[in-house]
């Protein structure tokens, strides 16, 4: 796995590891004009945790655009192995929604300075039939998500900007053009 070290915002203990999910979903935002910061920590109380102590929990993604006033929380969720459906929602919807909890929601609001956000969860790829694609878009707004976005979708867009002439500080887009001057990626992505 690939991890970078980043500092986050308001983060007591100093340094986060950034997955490849999340750096992939980065990479992304930015290419779109976003600011992004990543691993936002927030304290979780002991009767939240379910422990005999506190801890802390923490948001992807939070993303930002200086130019168009967009503001988001992103969760992440690279389960790139199976396709997501409809019954994930019941079965996993602690994981899946779990940037949405309360206390996610209010250090998303204090780090956005607003309560106005959209709320998007990024996915490794939904069901193959329209139906259950829909199902699962429908109860994910059922929970306060306003945008579903799949793996497939960020790697289509990352790849059709990287240019083979250029290098990159990013690995991620490094290692998308290196299989692009390779010729491991398909022309028509």
């Amino acid at each position: 796995m690939i991890a970078r070290v980043f500092k986050s915002y308001g983060s007591t203990l100093g340094v986060n590891m950034v997955d490849v999910n999340e750096e992939i979903v980065r990479k992304y935002f930015e290419s779109k004009g976003f600011f992004v910061q990543t691993n936002v920590q927030y304290l979780k109380r002991k009767e939240e945790t379910g422990k005999k102590s506190s801890g802390y929990g923490d948001i992807d993604l939070i993303v930002s655009n200086p130019k168009t006033g967009e503001k988001a929380v992103v969760g992440v969720s690279g389960w790139h192995t199976e396709r997501i459906a409809p019954s994930y929602v019941k079965d996993w919807g602690h994981r899946l929604f779990g940037f949405l909890n309360k206390l996610a929601l209010e250090k998303a609001s204090e780090v956005l300075g607003s309560k106005d956000f959209r709320r998007i969860l990024v996915v490794s790829q939904l069901g193959a039939k329209k139906d259950s694609r829909d199902k699962f878009i429908e109860e994910a707004r059922e929970h306060g998500i306003d945008e579903v976005i799949e793996f497939p979708t960020i790697l289509k867009e990352l790849i059709s900007i990287v240019e083979t002439e250029s290098s990159y500080d990013s690995e991620v887009l490094q290692t998308l053009r290196l299989l692009k001057v390779y010729g491991l990626l398909k022309a028509n992505v």
